[in-house]
Order: structure tokens, then C-alpha cells, then sequence
């Protein structure tokens, strides 16, 4: 089932996967505390290149309490593909932690990024880059991000990206 995109007066709409991935920048550097991402892979366009993952890290940086969770129904292409993110979150795997969703999750096919307790970017359909962004959205980030933390409750950690200690 897709979503409806939602809009209010804040919200701003988007068409392509420039936009998505320059949004995704732009609430990443926003970022203070928690990142959370939702959708059936660690997107490529928004999560594949090393200007993001520079984000990223300064963000893990910035403080104790920053964390990045990740859920995705699996990551087989992104390991096949040497994703970016996938040695980062094997490197600091205490503040990005990658998690399968439950099989009942993954029937669901939008593409969400959750960034503190006031912004997020979101795709009803996972496939195309196009959606909304709101970079002020208490109320909805909220509500999504009881959703997310519903589904990451269900969710287990992916071996697929675990670090192997040899």
C-alpha cells in the first residue's frame, strides 16, 4: 500500500533524485541527535557517496548520544555493490546500527529519513524519487517516528553487514 505524500505549509515537494539527495544533505547537517531511515535498501542516491558519509561521521561526531539507525528489508545488493555506508556502519557499529525489518514490514514500500524530533524527508514509493520534505514537522515526525520504532522493535540485527573479527 503507498501513502498519500503529506503536505501542510511547510512542506516542500520534490521530483527528482537530485532534490532527494540534496535534502537528504541538507537534514543530515541538521542533524543533532538521531538519524533514522526506513525503505527496502540502503538507498544508493542518497546514501552512496562520500559527501554524505563525510556528513555522516561529523554528525557521529558531534556528540556521545548521536545515533544512526537504519532499517531496510535487506542488504544483499548494497553488500554486493561495496555501498559506502556498509564499512562506516562496521566501523562504528555502536552509533549505526542496520537492522532487517520483520517480514510483515516488508510489504510496505516507501522510502522514509527521520532526522531528530523535527524533520523528515519521505517517498511513497521507494523507486522514485518523488515526495516531500519538511524541514519542520514536530507533529509528523512524532507520529512516523513511533511507527519506525514500532517497526525497528520487530526488526533484527543484519548479519549480512556485521564485521567479522578474525
Amino acid at each position: 500500500m503507498i501513502e498519500a505524500i503529506p503536505t501542510d505549509d511547510t512542506a516542500i515537494p520534490f521530483d527528482s533524485r537530485e532534490y532527494a539527495s540534496q535534502y537528504t544533505i541538507e537534514l543530515i547537517e541538521s542533524a543533532r541527535q538521531e538519524i533514522c531511515f526506513f525503505g527496502p535498501e540502503l538507498d544508493s542516491v542518497l546514501f552512496n557517496n562520500q559527501m554524505l558519509i563525510d556528513k555522516l561521521i561529523t554528525f557521529i561526531n558531534q556528540s556521545q548520544r548521536c545515533t544512526v539507525r537504519l532499517l531496510v528489508h535487506n542488504t544483499r545488493q548494497s553488500t554486493a555493490q561495496r555501498h559506502l555506508l556498509i564499512p562506516l556502519a562496521q566501523r562504528l557499529s555502536s552509533k549505526i546500527q542496520i537492522h532487517i525489518a520483520d517480514r510483515q514490514d516488508q510489504k510496505l514500500r516507501h522510502m522514509s529519513l527521520l532526522v531528530d524530533k523535527k524533520a523528515f524527508l519521505y517517498c511513497p514509493n521507494a523507486n522514485r524519487y518523488e515526495g516531500v520534505v519538511d524541514f519542520d514537522a514536530t507533529g509528523q515526525v512524532s507520529n512516523r517516528k513511533k511507527d519506525f520504532d514500532d517497526m525497528w522493535a520487530r526488526s533484527e540485527f543484519d548479519l549480512n553487514t556485521r564485521r567479522l573479527q578474525l
